[in-house]
Order: C-alpha cells, then structure tokens, then sequence
C-alpha cells in the first residue's frame, strides 16, 4: 500500500511509500537497539513518531506491529 500523495503538502515534505517506511523503521530500530541513554530514547521516539503517522494516521501497514510503541516526544507545537 502506497501513502497518498502528499509531494506538495507542506506539513509532510517527503514522500514515503510502504517499501521506504519499512526501511527506515528498520533502520531506526537498529539504531535503537545499539544505542546507549538519551540517543536509544529519542530513537525510540523517532521510531513512534513514524509509526503514528505513517501508519495510524495516513493509513500505512505498520512495519514493526509486534511491538508496542515506545514513549513519545512531547508535542513541539
């Protein structure tokens, strides 16, 4: 499943297809797991935060659904 198009929206600058989100969740999710303190934390939150809007928001497959999502950054707006 592809996201929709979202190329011109602002808010969501970069394109991601299904492939792209279950590279870089992998990709985050080995950065979290060899990182140390802080750095595993805001991994971990990355990680949330692509899961929450990828996935629960716009409708994508979750890449890493036998997981619970980890703690999340607090909302910068």
């Amino acid at each position: 499943m592809n996201l929709p198009n979202t190329a011109h929206d602002e808010r969501f600058p970069w394109h991601l297809t299904q492939a792209r989100i279950k590279l870089l969740a992998e990709i985050l999710f080995w950065a979290e797991t060899v990182s140390r303190g802080r750095a595993a934390d805001q991994t971990g939150c990355l990680l949330t935060d692509l899961r929450e809007q990828c996935c629960q928001h716009a409708g994508a497959a979750d890449p890493c659904p036998y997981m619970p999502l980890s703690p999340r950054f607090e909302d910068e707006e």
